[in-house]
């Protein structure tokens, strides 16, 4: 999970270890916040729910955020590591990896990172975006989820650059070009497809946007 805001400094409690210390308690209380905002939703969200399920007292639920309003803030915040973590691009780009690493030249190489960005063009993955955009958003005006966020996309930004150095040592991507800059533009290309979409019109067609990722992608692949 991730760092717990701290009230009133807005710094993170350190990430608990275990379920029997003060850190446990902060987590166990995090979780219930979890569970009864994925229930009722933020408004239904009450402390004394919380106290309940969680087995806190209310005092330890003050300690460690402060507010109602905190707490909710590290709800959301743990809404942006599965986003942009394990549980959606990390595995997809475990797969991609392994696929590069045996390729064998820029024709194979071309066929994982084709599906990987077809994952990204689909309905599925709009969602996820939009969630990221959301949490982006907030992390502009709340300290409590900027660090969450900052940490998550670090993280992320650290698996794509490695992908990008890979084909590199490999001689399929032009080595001029810097991995991190490069992970940060592509990333870039992810999220900037909401724009097509923020109208609610839906006309951006899946197919046509893969096609011109596609064609970047074409672009840096080594000559």
């Amino acid at each position: 999970m991730p760092p717990v805001p701290q009230a009133p400094e807005e710094q993170a409690v350190p990430e608990p270890t275990n379920s029997s210390g003060q850190y446990g308690s902060a987590q166990r209380v995090l979780d219930a916040a979890i569970e009864l905002v994925a229930e009722h939703g933020e408004k239904g969200l009450r402390i004394s729910d919380v106290v309940q399920r969680s087995k806190c007292s209310n005092g330890t639920v003050y300690h460690f955020y402060g507010s109602r309003a905190r707490l909710l803030e590290a709800v959301r915040a743990t809404r942006f590591s599965p986003v942009a973590d394990s549980a959606h691009a990390g595995p997809d780009l475990q797969v991609l990896r392994d696929a590069l690493e045996a390729a064998r030249g820029p024709a194979e190489m071309m066929v994982p990172i084709t599906q990987f960005v077809q994952r990204f063009s689909g309905a599925e993955s709009t969602e996820e975006l939009w969630r990221m955009f959301d949490l982006v958003s907030l992390a502009h005006s709340k300290p409590g989820i900027r660090k969450v966020v900052a940490d998550s996309q670090r993280q992320q930004t650290e698996r794509y650059s490695g992908v990008f150095a890979l084909l590199q040592e490999k001689g399929m991507l032009d080595p001029e070009l810097d991995p991190w800059a490069t992970s940060v533009f592509i990333q870039a290309f992810m999220i900037g497809r909401l724009l097509g979409l923020i109208d609610g019109t839906d006309n951006l067609d899946p197919d046509a946007w893969s096609a011109v990722v596609m064609r970047f992608v074409s672009s840096i692949v080594a000559k």
